[in-house]
């Protein structure tokens, strides 16, 4: 009886062993595991507190600064926006150039001019911009020939540059007429622009 006992001493302190081998890599396993987790996120959090103290570091002032550009910017983008609403309606795709010379005839009769020429260019797509805007056109250049008082024609003038419509002088010319002093004849090349799609 004595070497089973034996035996099973040996067996028992065998099955100690190995269950204080198993405990002590699992202990490792867990150690090593442990360390693969927590080194990233104390990396993070050494991240997280390095953004909060630059964060604090802006004071009241820059924080109202920033939001004055802000608001400034976005009036500026509101301005624009207003601006290319006004030039594409002056510049409608649906208006073609016979009713915007009818309306230019329409305002230079109401001034009394008398009309001694017409004649339209060849059209040629053009840009029009400012320092606020940029559209694409299409532009048609017109001669005109006419006759009329000089105050008459400056009204005329004013008409046209606080018209509904786009025109622009692009070159006037000013005579005496011989037949009649009171009369002058103007002569001027005149563009009228319509919107080209630019979808």
């Amino acid at each position: 009886m004595a070497i089973s006992l034996d035996k099973t001493k040996r067996n028992l302190l065998t099955g100690f062993f190995i269950n204080i081998f198993i405990s002590i890599l699992s202990l490792a396993f867990l150690g090593i595991s442990l360390v693969f987790l927590i080194n990233p996120l104390t990396i993070k959090n050494k991240d997280l507190k390095v953004k909060l103290n630059s964060i604090s570091r802006i004071d009241k002032n820059e924080i109202s600064k920033l939001m004055s550009t802000k608001d400034s910017l976005n009036q500026e983008k509101d301005k624009l926006n207003d601006n290319i609403a006004i030039s594409r309606s002056k510049l409608s795709l649906k208006k073609d150039i016979s009713t915007l010379l009818d309306k230019f005839i329409l305002t230079a009769k109401k001034r009394n001019l008398e009309f001694t020429y017409i004649k339209p260019l060849p059209k040629q797509e053009t840009i029009l911009e400012n320092e606020e805007t940029k559209l694409f056109a299409k532009e048609t250049p017109i001669i005109i020939e006419l006759e009329s008082g000089f105050s008459e024609f400056i009204q005329f003038l004013w008409d046209i540059e606080h018209s509904d419509e786009l025109f622009k002088i692009k070159k006037i010319t000013i005579e005496i007429n011989p037949k009649n002093a009171l009369r002058h004849k103007q002569s001027l090349t005149l563009s009228v622009y319509q919107l080209l799609d630019q979808e």
